[in-house]
């Protein structure tokens, strides 16, 4: 609302006084202008207000308001009665901004409102970073500085002059809210100046005491990460690896690697491994490692230990087994240097654990597991050890042993030959309690004949066999060629097949004799793999090979009546002066029954 100015009611008040008193009395004098010149000077958290002088004025008033347009009034007025043209408004709001005005007074009154200002208090620019120091790297100096109270960021200024000026053309970062930086990709070898600035909202400070740098490249930092694995007779090694160096290793017996050069085992790796190999086994092995680049070698690494050991071998493979009555024999490939434990139960996939193992230190690859049930099924693993553990089981096989049977024929000796020189035979052994006919039999072999002097091979044949009795425990000569001259009378016969084939060999073969389309007996020797039709029936290699002359021949070790299948080339045994028919070994000569009954014996050299 307007008001009147105090003159004006002064003057009104003094007329009408002077006519009451008929104009009697001193004159009021009229109040001030208003004052001219009024100006504000922001700082933190105030404002510094000046104006000038007015002519008459005896006292002046300060009004504050947050909004353009300060209203005269009791509210907005924060000081009276000042004998000064200058005022100072304390405890503001940085950042806010305050309008002001100003009236003179006297006795006459007050002015009106001078101008009106405003002003935005704002904190004080910062002292200038204090401590500033610079570390230098390879393509790099790492900068810091004291925290400046009440900075808000942080300006870096560089040259490659000394006297670095704070310009924009210099500053290499700003905004900076921590008291450290570092300034990359650098020139190795050059000198570099820094300075540092500290701002807030009232400005930016003066720039920091002049630090200079020169960037060199640096030995590598120590390799981390290092780590040993032992095998045997080496030692891996792995470690963290570190840009654009080489590595060395070091190694020692004992604790403590000293980085020299009796101790390097390797330098200029490139890459962050190495294996140390041809060690000793049991043996504890310490290692550090260092990094290298052209200034040169890192201190070592933190320091690792191994102990190489003997790798525990594979597990077994290979593993068969034969069922016999109230037993199994088992057999496996042989793996060099290793023991070998066996496992047993009862019920499928056998473990391995003590509860379970039959027997353990096993130096040949075959158990013969005995006392066993017969009709009981048995599940069976074996393991191999050394000094550097037990392996994993082999594979599981199954067996159910069962009563032996009737004895049966058997295949007793084998005679060398030549090509149809009508000495191709081989002798049969009944040792049953009864007469056996050999018209139950068949003759699985090679067959062949001679044609015009040369010898045709008519392959592998299974031919019948006559009707032959041969009595309990006797001997049975089977020949071919009918032509040839050799051992002749009542103990033996001659066949051959429709064509006049008979079977052969030579210092490799087999017979087999088959009954009812299974195995009876069978033997092999030399180069020859045939295998039999029944596949336990033979259960090793080849015996050794059968030289095609006299006086060779093969003879199965011992006559019992109750031999089972899984023969093996170790129960046949190479003799010279072989002869067939019966043989009483007690005394170095054959005994036995022809088929006449007769008991026949003769001298047999010694094998």
């Amino acid at each position: 609302m307007k008001r009147f100015a105090p003159w004006i009611v002064g003057c009104l008040v003094a007329t009408l006084a002077a006519c009451g008193s008929g104009g009697g009395g001193s004159a009021t004098p009229a109040p001030p202008g208003a004052p001219a010149g009024l100006g504000a000077t922001a700082g933190p958290t105030q404002v510094a207000l000046t104006w000038s002088a007015v002519s008459g004025a005896t006292t002046y008033s300060v009004y504050r308001s947050t909004s353009a347009g300060v209203a005269e009034t009791t509210a907005n007025r924060i000081a009276a009665g000042l004998n000064s043209v200058a005022y100072t408004d304390t405890g503001l709001t940085n950042g806010i901004t305050y309008h002001y005005a100003v009236t003179a007074s006297n006795s006459g009154g007050e002015s009106g409102e001078s101008s009106e200002v405003a002003a935005t208090p704002q904190p004080a620019k910062p002292n200038a970073p204090a401590g500033l120091g610079a570390n230098p790297g390879s393509t790099q100096v790492a900068l810091a500085w004291n925290a400046i109270s009440g900075a808000t960021s942080y300006s870096v200024y560089r040259s490659t002059a000394a006297g670095v000026a704070v310009t924009a053309a210099n500053r290499v970062a700003s905004g900076l809210n921590s008291a450290a930086y570092t300034d990359m990709g650098l020139a190795n070898d050059t000198t570099y100046y820094y300075v540092v600035t500290a701002s807030n909202a009232g400005g930016e400070s003066a720039a920091s005491n002049e630090v200079s740098a020169m960037p060199q490249l640096a030995k590598p930092d120590a390799p981390t990460g290092l780590g040993a694995t032992p095998a045997s007779t080496q030692v891996a090694l792995t470690w963290s690896a570190i840009a654009g160096a080489t590595y060395s290793v070091y190694r020692s017996t004992s604790a403590g690697v000293a980085v020299m050069a009796g101790n390097r085992i390797a330098s200029g790796l490139s890459s962050a491994a190495y294996t140390d190999t041809s060690l000793a086994n049991g043996t504890t092995y310490y290692y550090v490692v260092t990094a290298s680049n052209a200034a040169g070698e890192s201190v070592a690494s933190g320091e690792v230990s191994a102990t190489p050991q003997v790798a525990a071998p594979g597990a077994p493979t290979g593993l068969g087994a034969i069922p016999g009555s109230t037993q199994a024999t088992l057999t496996w490939n042989a793996i060099s240097s290793t023991t070998y434990s066996v496992y047993r139960s009862t019920s499928a996939g056998v473990a391995v654990m003590a509860g379970n193992r039959i027997v353990s230190g096993l130096s040949s690859p075959v158990y013969i597991d005995m006392g066993l049930a017969n009709g009981t099924t048995y599940y069976y693993v074996v393991t191999a050890s050394n000094s550097g553990g037990e392996s994993g089981a082999s594979g599981e096989v199954a067996v159910r042993p069962q009563a032996a049977s009737a004895a049966d024929l058997r295949i007793s000796e084998v005679g060398s030959a030549y090509y149809g020189n009508g000495s191709f035979w081989f002798e049969v052994y009944n040792g049953t309690a009864a007469a056996v006919n050999l018209s139950q039999y068949s003759l699985r072999a090679n067959w062949g004949n001679v044609v015009s002097s040369a010898f045709v091979s008519a392959g592998l044949q299974t031919v019948a066999l006559p009707a032959v009795s041969i009595p309990p425990s006797g001997y049975l000569i089977v020949r071919g060629n009918p032509s040839g001259a050799g051992y002749s009378g009542t103990g033996q016969i001659y066949i051959t097949d429709a064509s006049g084939n008979y079977p052969y060999w030579t210092s490799g073969g087999f017979l087999e004799l088959v009954k009812s389309g299974a195995t009876v007996d069978f033997v092999r020797w030399g180069a020859s793999t045939q295998a039999p039709l029944t596949s336990t029936a033979w259960i090793s290699g080849s015996a050794t090979a059968l030289p095609r002359k006299h006086p060779n021949g093969y003879r199965r070790h011992g006559q019992r009546v109750d031999f089972g299948f899984g023969y093996r080339s170790a129960q046949c045994g190479r003799v010279l002066w072989l002869q067939p028919g019966p043989r009483c070994r007690e005394r170095g000569y054959g005994c036995g029954r022809r088929l006449d009954g007769a008991r026949l014996c003769h001298a047999r050299r010694a094998q």
